[in-house]
């Protein structure tokens, strides 16, 4: 993985692209990825320059990892944090592991200590509200957006002891 990331490093740069790489679930090593924890992803794009290679925080795939406060720490000092991508983890996995995510603040996550840990490590980039989810599919789009949105500020008003947490708000996206 190293030897393909020297390959496509040049390019992205040539391209003004920044690479990003996203450690999966381990629900998903069969079929998806053999990148499971931040500190795996951290270790994996090292060698690289911050700027041209970063990680991706997506809390539907970290949240479950006991090293995941220490990471984030890591790649804050390490400038690595690419994108963060919000998703809660629903307690109904009957349609399948991958069109199950959660609106924010309707899982199992504690999505305000990991966006404070996040925080703390100085991500100020963009934040994706990211819904795999085929049953809030079947809902009208602005609905959905809407439900995001509410969702998220709640959260972000209960950890709105940090200005930068707000800040970090205003910047998020749906999917």
């Amino acid at each position: 993985m190293i030897d393909t990331l020297g390959e496509l490093v040049p390019i992205a740069e040539e391209a003004g692209v920044r690479i990003a790489l996203e450690p999966l679930h381990p629900m998903f090593t069969a079929s998806r990825s053999v990148v499971n924890t931040l500190r795996q992803a951290l270790d994996i794009v090292a060698p690289f320059p911050a700027e041209q290679v970063g990680v991706v925080i997506d809390t539907f795939n970290v949240w479950w990892d006991p090293e995941l406060t220490e990471q984030l720490g890591r790649a804050g000092r390490e400038n690595r944090i690419a994108a963060l991508q919000i998703a809660d983890w629903s307690r109904d996995h009957e349609h399948g592991p991958f069109l199950t995510r959660a609106l924010p603040g309707d899982g199992i996550i504690d999505l305000p200590a990991i966006l404070a840990a996040v925080d703390h490590a100085g991500f100020r980039g963009p934040i994706e509200i990211e819904i795999f989810n085929d049953q809030l599919w079947l809902q009208p789009g602005q609905h959905i957006a809407d439900e995001a949105m509410k969702s998220m500020s709640a959260i972000l008003r209960a950890i709105s002891s940090s200005r930068s947490i707000s800040e970090m708000g205003r910047q998020y996206s749906t999917q």
